[in-house]
């Protein structure tokens, strides 16, 4: 139950009003007023919009003007002083909350556990510093994301940069939680040469991301917010490359495309910290320069040449003989060979959930952000 200091009156009533009302009932004028205290009609203007405190000698004019305390009209304007302070804090407070909920989907992100539901504005503010590591409310900042490079097609016309932004904070920060050794280019390089192989192996999922950390690149697993449409992503964050994943499919080719697609980056484009790529791999109607040449590179990974050769007359009815056949002599998995030929318009995507495989369930637990 609220108790009684606790509840706000509906109107906050300035001394203004109740002078009116003591005008009205002696049917005096602003002059009249003037004449009796000995002050000026713009002054008396002014004490009836509120525009002014009641002084001590104010309080004692009226007091002997209207037969009432001086006591009673510095209460009165002491509360409505109060109470204007907290109308003026509230809205404050509404502004604050406003803005911040502009650049971050609390509520989704609370969703997905990220971090916990404030319980005022001041946690609100807290959440906010912690987040995005700063000491002050600086929105100017998150407003001019021009430098946010992200792939995207113009059939998504309600990406959300702002979403986007608070991912690729979310993915930075988790980062910082992982230890891996020092980057090492060269053992990355010869992983990418037998990368088809650990397509098949039963095992090959958590072989892949064993080795990505051997190699001195952190890998997570965060989902994607809403209107964001991310697939995976590579980044530099503190000296470290750290690849991530969403799941947003949650099938093994999309998994072994994406991770390919990011290691690229991580080889041939990220030089430095901040450098970053945020990727939806579903649209290939991209004209940067680096995503065309991590494309061609994680199908040359996948070895979509050589399944395209295998199969170069086209199907016209797919055979699973013919698809385990090509999955043996190519040393790469049966979902593969389908998304290539599927994307190559060989054979249909309906063929693609007869051999594709759910991958979360592949991936230990201890790279997820989420709890699982």
């Amino acid at each position: 139950m609220a108790t009684l200091n606790k509840i706000k009156p509906f109107l906050n009533i300035g001394p203004g009003d109740h002078i009116r009302e003591l005008m009205e009932l002696r049917n005096w004028t602003q002059q009249d007023l003037a004449d009796v205290l000995g002050l000026s009609t713009k002054h008396i203007n002014k004490l009836l919009n509120d525009e002014q405190s009641i002084t001590l000698n104010m309080a004692k004019l009226l007091g002997k003007a209207f037969d009432l305390s001086p006591q009673f009209w510095i209460n009165l304007d002491t509360n409505y002083r109060l109470q204007l302070d907290e109308s003026q804090k509230d809205k404050s407070d509404v502004d604050l909350r406003s803005k911040i909920y502009k650049y971050m989907p609390i509520n989704e992100m609370c969703r997905k556990r990220w971090f916990k539901k404030p319980k005022s504005t001041e946690d609100l503010k807290q959440l906010f510093f912690n987040f995005w590591k700063t000491n002050d409310l600086h929105f100017d900042s998150l407003e001019t994301l021009s430098d946010i490079n992200f792939r995207k097609s113009e059939a998504h016309q309600q990406f959300n940069v702002y979403a986007a932004n608070c991912w690729y904070q979310m993915a930075k920060n988790a980062s910082e939680q992982i230890d891996v050794p020092k980057f090492d280019k060269i053992k990355l390089q010869k992983l990418s040469k037998n990368y088809s192989r650990f397509t098949r192996e039963r095992d090959g999922v958590s072989k892949i991301l064993h080795s990505l950390n051997e190699c001195g690149v952190k890998f997570l697993v965060l989902s994607h917010l809403q209107k964001t449409y991310i697939d995976g992503a590579s980044f530099i964050h503190k000296g470290s490359p750290v690849i991530i994943y969403t799941a947003r499919y949650n099938r093994n080719d999309n998994f072994w495309f994406t991770l390919a697609h990011e290691i690229v980056h991580v080889l041939n484009h990220l030089k430095k910290d901040g450098d970053h790529f945020l990727d939806d791999i579903t649209h290939q109607d991209e004209i940067n320069k680096q995503e065309k040449e991590a494309d061609h590179l994680a199908a040359t990974f996948l070895k979509q040449d050589e399944i395209l050769a295998f199969f170069n007359d086209g199907l016209s009815y797919i055979k699973q003989n013919q698809i385990q056949k090509c999955s043996e002599l190519l040393n790469v998995h049966t979902a593969i060979i389908i998304g290539t030929l599927a994307y190559h318009k060989k054979i249909s995507y309906k063929h693609l959930h007869r051999f594709t495989e759910k991958v979360k369930e592949k991936i230990p637990g201890s790279y997820f952000v989420e709890p699982v």
